[in-house]
């Protein structure tokens, strides 16, 4: 079976899929940041996995940026 979905649709499931993974990542790096968190997101080791967060969180952001999300509101 096919479904068609507009366009407009695929783009708000795309961009609060996105929305939630980005507070994830943020809540994340701060727990790991703040030492709340042993367990690595992406290493095991605590500075890798800092930077590796920030650089995903960076990615997520340019995304959403692409399909227009203000992300100071």
């Amino acid at each position: 079976m096919l479904i068609d979905i507009p366009y407009e649709a695929v783009c708000k499931i795309t961009t609060e899929e996105l929305k939630g993974t980005l507070s994830n990542l943020q809540k994340d790096y701060e727990a790991r940041k703040n030492g709340k968190m042993n367990a690595g997101v992406f290493h095991a080791d605590r500075e890798i996995d800092l930077k590796k967060i920030k650089k995903t969180i960076r990615a997520v952001e340019c995304v959403l940026k692409y399909y227009g999300v203000r992300l100071d509101a």
